[in-house]
């Protein structure tokens, strides 16, 4: 029976231990999601509900049904082909709203033009929201002082976590705001039991091959659980407050070893890939990596997801983003929002993370190539 390639990285025992540690950075608020994190740093920059914050049309519901819920308005713009804002465009749409913030996203590990629209908002008065959470390891984000007046992290799909909200709080706010709560200690192991014991099975099966995980059917399944369990708690923006890491957050975090052996492999595993894969027949999103940069996939131009389901039914975890979580504004005006809905059906992730070793990459090298 053929393994499974995962499309995120395993728990190894041996990775929950530290030769070098590190502390977490300055100003870090911990969440269950990125989207909580997201809600609560608004509440601590004082943005009032009702108040219009701007968003890239390419975006996951999680995000923008957090928002609406919690009281504010979405204003979509379009990416460009680089996947920046157009400047021009973006203070338009800051004067004609009365957009009170702008979240920029730095994808899949890869930087946007935050320089130019940190200056913007500067000058217009307008809160910089900083989209972090495809981009943990890169340019050592998480654990720099921040620029914008919020970061938000989902550090989840980068590590193999339950949790993983992250909001990290530019420090002219920290010193309004001294009342918030800062968390410094992490739940105990027990909390992570359930989820340890679900990653286990998904060891033992990917290694027997009992079945491929990524088939149609059982992606049906993951789909109708992640949207129910998702809709059973939601809460209020009043109700979302800080809580404690979980152990194995913890754990990964506090780990400087683990966190520059991932770093390694996984550049190392872009590069390999990058390299092999011949660029006049299947394109990649980024041809050249530059130093510091970490990217969360290999992405490559994928016309109509071929690829993409050709690799899943070869039980390689390869994925689209944010596929079916394209807000259905987005979706429904591909007129107004070409880009968005371009990279949405024609981009392929394949995974990378450290688990992925040069036989699995050579693997998918040869299903690409026949």
């Amino acid at each position: 029976m053929k393994q499974n390639i995962i499309a995120r990285p395993y728990i190894r025992i041996k990775d929950l231990f530290s030769s070098t540690k590190q502390d977490y950075p300055l100003n870090s608020f911990f969440f269950n999601s990125g989207s909580d994190a997201l809600v609560y740093g608004l509440r601590i920059l004082e943005i009032q509900k009702g108040s219009n914050i701007l968003v890239p049309a390419y975006i996951c519901t999680s995000v923008t049904e957090a928002l609406i819920k919690n009281g504010y308005n979405v204003i979509f713009q379009d990416v460009k082909m680089d996947l920046s804002f157009d400047f021009d465009l973006l203070r338009l749409n800051i004067v004609e709203n009365d957009v009170k913030g702008i979240l920029i996203i730095n994808y899949f590990g890869l930087p946007c033009n935050a320089n130019e629209v940190l200056r913007l908002c500067k000058n217009l008065g307008v809160f910089c929201i900083e989209d972090n959470c495809h981009s943990y390891l890169s340019n050592n984000c998480f654990h720099e002082e921040i620029s914008a007046d919020i970061s938000v992290f989902s550090l989840r799909k980068s590590l193999p976590v339950k949790d993983g909200g992250v909001l990290r709080v530019n420090l002219k706010h920290i010193k309004k705001n001294t009342n918030h709560e800062i968390v410094l200690n992490h739940k105990s192991f027990i909390n992570d039991l359930p989820f340890l014991i679900s990653k286990i099975a998904e060891y033992i099966i990917s290694k027997l091959g009992i079945f491929n995980l990524y088939s149609d059917s059982i992606t049906r399944i993951k789909d109708r659980a992640y949207k129910y369990f998702g809709n059973i708690k939601k809460e209020g923006s009043n109700q979302i407050k800080p809580t404690r890491p979980s152990f194995l957050l913890n754990t990964y975090l506090t780990n400087h070893s683990y966190e520059e052996e991932v770093k390694k492999k996984v550049t190392k595993n872009f590069d390999y890939l990058t390299y092999r894969i011949n660029s006049s027949f299947l394109k990649p999103l980024l041809e050249n990596r530059n130093e510091g940069t970490v990217p969360q996939h290999a992405i490559f131009f994928d016309s109509n997801a071929t690829l993409c389901r050709k690799l899943r039914k070869k039980r390689i975890g390869a994925s689209r983003w944010p596929a079916n979580e394209l807000p259905d504004f987005v979706r429904n005006n591909k007129k107004t929002f070409p880009n968005s809905n371009f990279f949405n059906e024609n981009l392929v992730m394949i995974p990378i993370h450290k688990d992925i070793t040069k036989k699995h990459l050579d693997s998918i090298l040869d299903i690409i190539e026949h």
